[in-house]
C-alpha cells in the first residue's frame, strides 16, 4: 500500500513539473519552463556511439527537424531557431530519435560527412588525480 501511494506521488509530482506538455503525433513531449527540451546529440561510427553535444529545442526547433531531417536548435543568445552545421553548408542529418520515458528529453542519433573532433563539445576528459 505504501509503495502505491509513493509511486502515485512521484508520478503527480513529475506531472507538476511539467511546465508544457506537447503533444507531437502520438508522443507526448514536456518542455521546460521556458519552453524547451534538452536534446542529446550522438553520432555512431564503426559501431561505437559518441555523445558530442547536448542541445536545446523549441517546439518551432522540433517541428522543423522532424519536418526535414536535419538537426535545428534553439540559440538563446541569438533568441531564434537556426540550423546546426558540421560543416560550412553541411548540416546533421538525423538518424534517429529516441525520447525519454518520462517525456523530457531526447537522444538524436546523427550523421554527417565530415564529422572531426572539433565538431564535439565534449572533448576533455577530467582528471581524477586532480580534483
Amino acid at each position: 500500500m505504501i509503495l502505491l501511494i509513493s509511486l502515485f506521488n512521484r508520478k503527480s509530482q513529475a506531472d507538476e513539473n511539467c511546465q508544457r506538455r506537447v503533444e507531437i503525433g502520438p508522443y507526448r513531449i514536456c518542455l521546460n519552463s521556458r519552453g524547451r527540451i534538452p536534446v542529446i546529440l550522438q553520432r555512431i561510427k564503426q559501431k561505437k556511439s559518441e555523445v558530442f553535444d547536448l542541445v536545446y529545442m523549441d517546439l518551432e526547433a522540433i517541428k522543423m527537424s522532424l519536418r526535414t531531417r536535419e538537426v535545428y536548435v534553439y540559440r538563446r543568445s541569438k533568441k531564434m531557431v537556426e540550423k546546426l552545421y558540421s560543416q560550412p553548408e553541411q548540416g546533421y542529418l538525423i538518424q534517429s530519435i529516441k525520447i525519454a520515458k518520462n517525456g523530457r528529453s531526447f537522444l538524436m542519433t546523427v550523421h554527417s560527412e565530415n564529422f572531426g573532433s572539433e565538431n564535439q563539445s565534449f572533448n576533455r576528459e577530467l582528471e581524477w588525480e586532480r580534483l
